[in-house]
């Protein structure tokens, strides 16, 4: 009877060990599984993979960032029945580097897998920004983390998480010229140190010298290149363009491109465009200009004439005082205006016979009748300096030259077309 007893147990138990690892498998696992996956899921922990063998858990898969583990484990150790130990939690954290810009500091923060690539993305950070100081306080260590495979930028490698974090630094190729009361503070980044030292010259450009501020200028390998930085356009461009009176501002990078402000002739700004056009390619060139008759009426012009400065300033306010109108289509010099004559001769006087003077000659816009290809304005001009040789001006002292009428925006209205039909001294 006894052995029939334990032949009995003998077959049982195995059967019965069997039913409860299928009761286990088809019941009770998947129930645990499931509870632990939904708060896996309302956690938004999606990319963590549960396994389970019997009542053990392993987890494994990415989180978002490092304290996603440690939620993680919380919540599967929430779940009743279930063993988590911390070998098996092997959840990983790709890397994570940003930086903020703050008061001209680089900060960096996120998480890296140890001290030393901490150290490395701040070195590397300081390489691709070296214009301002760099802080890495903010990047937590931790070793769960993974950097991703090597890649290669700026032939260097670097683990990929460290590459997309130097891409988002990396400054962009770009120049500012502004006046600023009379400096020419040059900014921005340039693929190298012989380009800045070329664009510095050229903004230096002769005849007026202006002087130049460029601390804010840096020149830097590792920015993002650009068409306008390879070649000399950009360097030919500055030249004539620096080269005014008064000058202008400038601007120009690979989002917006070539933009200025500034005064000009009408063949100042023709050339300029024209050494613009290999730096726009199909883009348009921004411009607002202001145009001018000729580098003699820019504000900032100096004269050839050996004047004394507060001796040219009260010549020019004469000058300008007594500017000579006539009537349409006319070259006729007409009494009222004859009257003016004699503060340009007191002018003349002042300014010393060392002096030279143009007698410019305007018509409208568009022209006026008998003034085909712009012959009242010269017979303008040779009108009053002719007047003006009458009254002892010798006519060595004074150059005949017609001008382009120069309109202003907008509608011309009749009092703009007669201001238009004039003449003017103005200081050679």
């Amino acid at each position: 009877m006894r052995l029939i007893i334990v032949i009995v147990c003998l077959v049982l138990v195995p059967a019965f060990s069997l039913v409860l690892e299928w009761q286990f498998d088809s019941v009770q696992r998947p129930q645990l599984e499931s509870r632990c996956r939904a708060l896996l899921d309302q956690a938004e922990l999606r990319s963590v993979v549960v396994a389970m063998d019997h009542f053990h858990v392993r987890l494994t898969g990415l989180g978002r960032q490092p304290d996603d583990r440690e939620k993680a484990a919380k919540l599967v150790r929430s779940v009743k029945g279930v063993i988590l130990k911390d070998a098996d939690n092997r959840i990983l954290v790709p890397a994570h580097l940003a930086a903020d810009f703050e008061g001209g500091t680089l900060k960096l923060k996120g998480w890296v897998d140890a001290e030393s690539s901490r150290q490395t993305a701040m070195l590397m950070a300081a390489r691709f920004r070296p214009e301002m100081p760099v802080l890495a306080d903010g990047v937590r260590v931790n070793p769960h983390v993974v950097l991703g495979p090597a890649v290669e930028i700026d032939s260097m490698k670097v683990p990929s998480k460290v590459a997309d974090f130097l891409n988002s630094i990396r400054p962009p190729s770009s120049l500012s010229v502004v006046n600023e009361n009379g400096v020419i503070r040059l900014k921005g980044y340039l693929p190298s140190e012989t380009l800045r030292g070329q664009v510095i010259a050229a903004v230096q450009a002769k005849p007026w010298e202006w002087p130049v501020e460029a601390s804010k200028l840096y020149a830097n390998t590792h920015v993002a290149q650009a068409p306008f930085t390879k070649g000399e356009a950009l360097v030919s461009f500055l030249k004539r363009f620096a080269d005014s009176p008064t000058p202008g501002e400038f601007s120009i990078d690979l989002r917006n491109g070539p933009r200025f402000k500034a005064m000009a002739t009408p063949g100042m700004e023709a050339e300029w465009r024209r050494l613009l056009l290999p730096l726009s390619g199909a883009g348009k060139v921004q411009a607002e200009v202001t145009q001018m008759p000729s580098l003699m009426h820019f504000p900032g012009s100096i004269p050839q004439s050996p004047i004394a400065p507060e001796t040219l300033v009260q010549v020019r306010a004469i000058l300008r005082a007594q500017v000579i109108h006539f009537d349409r289509g006319s070259a006729r010099l007409v009494p009222s205006e004859q009257a003016k004559l004699g503060p340009l001769v007191f002018a003349v006087q002042l300014a010393g016979p060392a002096a030279r003077f143009v007698v410019a000659g305007y018509d409208e816009p568009g022209g006026e009748p008998g003034g085909a290809g712009g012959r009242l304005r010269p017979s303008r001009a040779e009108a009053v300096r002719s007047a003006l040789g009458q009254m002892g001006v010798s006519k060595e002292v004074l150059e005949v030259q017609g001008f382009d009428a120069v309109r202003s925006p907008g509608v011309i209205t009749e009092e703009m077309r007669r201001q238009s039909r004039r003449v003017e001294l103005l200081v050679k």
